[in-house]
C-alpha cells in the first residue's frame, strides 16, 4: 500500500484541527479515510483506489468535478458513466446510458451534502440514486468530502441543508444561472418550507452512522472549500469563492434555459 492509500495518516501534519477531529471520527466508523492537502492529492488517492479496468458509476458531484477526478479516470482508460457533466441534456442518450449502467458499477464516485465532526455522512437528494450509490448496490463507493462540508452534529447539518445547501442549489440552478425558476418556496424565502410539488428537490435524506455491511466506503477529505456549503460566520469572500466555484460547474440540464 502506497503512503497516500495508508490508514496511518499523519494528524500533526494536518494544520486543521477540524479535519482531524473528522478524520479521526470516520475511521471510528469504519470508512477508510484518506487526507489530500490539496486537488492533485485527491486525483492521485482516488486513481489509486480505483483499478484502471473497473467500470466507475456516479452520482452528481459538483466537488468531485471541480477536482476533475472523473476526467482523470478516463485518462488513464477507465470507463466512467459520468452522467451529470455540464452540456448533458435531460433526455440525452449518453446520460440515459450514464445512469442505466452506473448502478451496476464495482465503484461509485460521489460527494456529501454535509459531514458530522465525528464522521456521520448526511445527504438530501431528489431522485435517489446519489444517495443509494453511497451504501448500497457496489462493492466499492468513493466519497469526496471538502472542509468546507463540516459541520458540529446532526442537528447543525440538517439547519444547513434545509436553509442553504438546498435553497441555494435551486436558486443557482434556475434563476441565478438563466433557467426557469422553480416553483419552490425555498427560492423566495431562501429556507426550506417543506413543499410538496413537482419541483421539490429535498425527497430522500440519509444519514450514514457506520460502514455499510456489503460497501467499503473510502472518504477522501480535500483540504480544500469546494462544492456547496459554508459557515455564515466566515469572510464574505471565502463564501462568495465557494459560490462562484459551484456555480461555474453545477450540472445544468439545457431543458432548464429559458
Amino acid at each position: 500500500m502506497s503512503a497516500l492509500l495508508s490508514q496511518d495518516i499523519n494528524y500533526d501534519a494536518i494544520k486543521d484541527p477540524q479535519i482531524v477531529t473528522l478524520l479521526k471520527g470516520l475511521k471510528h466508523r469504519r470508512f477508510n479515510a484518506y487526507y489530500a492537502p490539496d486537488a492533485a492529492a485527491a486525483r492521485k488517492i482516488v486513481l489509486e483506489l480505483v483499478p484502471a479496468d473497473v467500470k466507475v458509476g456516479t452520482g452528481d458531484s459538483t466537488s468531485a468535478t471541480q477536482l476533475g477526478i472523473a476526467d482523470a479516470l478516463k485518462e488513464r482508460g477507465t470507463v466512467v458513466y459520468d452522467a451529470h457533466r455540464r452540456g448533458n441534456s435531460w433526455d440525452d442518450t449518453h446520460r440515459f446510458s450514464a445512469l442505466s449502467y452506473s448502478p451496476d458499477c464495482r465503484y461509485f464516485l460521489t460527494g456529501t451534502n454535509v459531514v458530522t465532526q465525528d464522521g456521520r455522512l448526511v445527504n438530501v437528494d431528489a431522485v435517489g440514486n446519489r444517495v443509494a450509490g453511497m451504501f448500497y448496490g457496489h462493492e466499492h463507493s468513493v466519497l469526496i468530502i471538502s472542509r468546507n462540508k463540516i459541520v458540529k452534529d446532526l442537528d447543525a447539518a440538517f439547519h444547513r441543508i434545509r436553509t442553504q445547501i438546498s435553497p441555494q442549489h435551486v436558486k443557482i440552478r434556475s434563476t441565478d444561472l438563466g433557467g426557469r425558476p422553480f416553483k419552490t418556496g425555498c427560492v423566495k424565502t431562501g429556507v426550506c418550507v417543506d413543499c410538496q410539488g413537482e419541483d421539490r428537490t429535498c425527497n430522500v435524506f440519509t444519514v450514514i452512522e457506520g460502514k455499510p455491511k456489503r460497501t467499503t466506503v473510502h472518504v477522501v477529505v480535500v483540504d480544500l472549500d469546494i462544492g456547496l456549503g459554508w459557515d455564515p460566520s466566515w469572510p464574505q469572500e471565502r463564501i462568495q469563492k465557494i459560490i462562484d466555484g459551484y456555480k461555474s460547474l453545477v450540472w445544468i440540464p439545457p431543458q432548464l434555459k429559458n
